[in-house]
């Protein structure tokens, strides 16, 4: 167990099992054995996460992961470049911004990215993993998009969605095909 945890001021969760705490407290006898890492992630945080690997470069970053916590409107800008060079000192690079709206429905706005590099990625595929409840319908650039049974089956398809009640306490897995990096992809979650 780990006592003299301080949490800020906010809602924060448990990154491991979706457990939500409130801040300006200390929080004791939390559950860390020497393998988990105290984890804790404040609402509204859009975390972007690409591909495993050794080094940059070496296999393909065409799929952007986005595990998004949803809490009033927040934003965050990606920032990339060839990952090899020092050209990003000559301009070459590119930000995107994405935003978050969270009200009766949530907004997740993917902004076209302003800004080139040699190795930009034209096309992406996006992966959301969104902390929410279950939705009643997923809205992808203004086209209902396929409600899936299983994850399996969201790995195995081009686009759709999977909610996943025991997952982190609550979990919506979206699933996009390709989509242009140069374009807003705005996906509504009702």
């Amino acid at each position: 167990e780990r006592d003299s945890i301080y949490l800020p001021k906010g809602k924060w969760i448990d990154y491991w099992n979706g457990s939500v705490y409130y801040g300006s407290k200390w929080l004791t006898h939390y559950n860390a054995p020497l393998e988990k890492l105290p984890l804790f992630i404040r609402a509204g945080a859009i975390i972007h996460m690409y591909p495993h690997m050794n080094y940059d470069s070496e296999s393909p970053a065409d799929t952007l992961t986005l595990d998004i916590y949803p809490s009033g409107k927040t934003s965050f800008n990606l920032y990339e470049d060839n990952g090899i060079t020092r050209d990003y000192r000559k301009g070459l690079f590119a930000k995107t911004l994405i935003e978050v709206k969270a009200a009766n429905k949530i907004e997740i706005k993917i902004n076209a990215a302003k800004g080139t590099y040699n190795g930009k990625y034209r096309k992406r595929v996006y992966l959301l993993q969104v902390h929410s409840q279950m939705p009643q319908k997923v809205i992808l650039n203004k086209l209902p998009i396929k409600k899936l049974a299983s994850k399996n089956e969201l790995n195995n398809t081009v686009t759709g969605y999977y909610f996943d009640n025991d997952e982190k306490e609550g979990v919506l897995f979206i699933k996009t095909n390709y989509l242009s990096t140069s374009a807003d992809q705005l996906i509504s979650i009702y």
